[in-house]
């Protein structure tokens, strides 16, 4: 008797344990892994320009990954009833928003990667190196401003914009 409750016990132990511990988690939805994106990227994508970076900068705006999302999302929002089409097209435009932050910030990052490529001394300096080196702190800071003015307009629409699509979620969900 022992041994039959024992087994029983196991049984439904590995039953409930694969059910809810070992079978795979579903997968997150587009607007969720927009979500995961934003939390893990939006800080480093409008974030300062890394100028301490000796050489050329590299790009490292994640378009590709944002692309993906938004696809996703669009073909989500084909076959979605009215309030998800909804919830679908404001996730996309946010994805949109990302993609010109991301294109905004290669544009800055460009501009400091051409000005350090023209950063020719003047024959006539007296201490070559240390002219090179203010021209450089001159031009590249006046980028870093333009660049932080910019990020700070994009991050408020991308904080307006994804604040309209977790309250279209919360409205969906019954939150």
């Amino acid at each position: 008797m022992k041994k039959v409750l024992l087994i029983a016990l196991l049984a439904v132990g590995a039953y409930f344990g694969w059910e809810y511990f070992l079978a795979p988690a579903p997968e997150a939805g587009p607007v969720a892994r927009l979500s995961q994106f934003i939390d893990a990227h939006v800080d480093e994508l409008l974030g300062p320009l890394p100028l301490e970076t000796p050489g050329q900068i590299p790009f490292p705006a994640p378009n590709q990954q944002i692309r993906t999302l938004r696809e996703g999302l669009r073909d989500k929002q084909r076959g979605a009833a009215k309030d998800e089409k909804r919830l679908y097209e404001s996730a996309a435009l946010l994805c949109d928003d990302l993609l010109r932050a991301g294109e905004e910030r290669n544009r800055h990052i460009g501009r400091i990667n051409d000005t350090r490529a023209k950063s020719d001394t003047s024959p006539l300096a007296t201490d070559p190196e240390k002219h090179r080196l203010e021209r450089l702190a001159f031009f590249e800071n006046g980028i870093a401003l333009s660049w932080q003015e910019a990020s700070r307009k994009l991050r408020a629409g991308i904080d307006r914009r994804y604040g309209q699509v977790r309250e279209l979620e919360r409205k969906l969900t019954g939150e």
